[in-house]
């Protein structure tokens, strides 16, 4: 049988880029053989987001300087799988780009009238549309999802080797 281990994230984490995560475990549990006192650490890394959660997958914990194998899984207080967080960054970076998409606009439309010939023109244009929906993103941040230091959520262990 699996345990629950209640932790907290030791800094804040994002979905993107895939990187590695700490959580410090919020109260002693025991997994098998092995006791987890308050503050030991999980180490995993994030592989990835499903829909506002950040999926971690955990590979080992630091317990009394030694290091423990496990095989753990992020989980949400209501046992579904990831971290909850929240979608992109919002507010300022969502100006940033609707300026940047303004700016690409602009030049757009000064590369089509200096070239004095309709049909270069025309050409310019009708290629503007998917460079314009590029520069209204950035760094694809709709799929980003963020999570605060001090998070707190469980890790799902199946077992640990006695």
């Amino acid at each position: 049988a699996g345990v629950k281990i209640a932790v907290r994230v030791k800094d804040a984490i994002g979905s993107a880029p895939p990187g590695p995560v700490i959580a410090v475990v919020a109260a002693p549990v025991r997994v098998g053989a092995i006791d987890l006192p308050r503050g030991a650490e999980l180490h995993g890394r994030v592989t990835g987001a499903s829909g506002p959660r950040i999926l971690v997958d955990f590979t080992f914990a630091i317990v009394n300087g030694r290091n423990i194998q496990l095989n753990g899984t992020a989980l949400g207080a209501d046992g579904r799988a990831g971290v909850p967080g929240r979608r992109g960054f919002g507010g300022a970076s969502g100006l940033a780009a609707g300026a940047s998409g303004g700016a690409a606009q602009a030049l757009i439309e000064a590369a089509a009238g200096a070239t004095g010939n309709p049909v270069a023109a025309a050409a310019i244009r009708g290629a503007a549309p998917g460079a314009l929906d590029k520069t209204t993103r950035i760094d694809n941040e709709e799929d980003l999802v963020l999570t605060d230091a001090g998070a707190r959520f469980f890790v799902y262990v199946e077992a640990l080797p006695g």
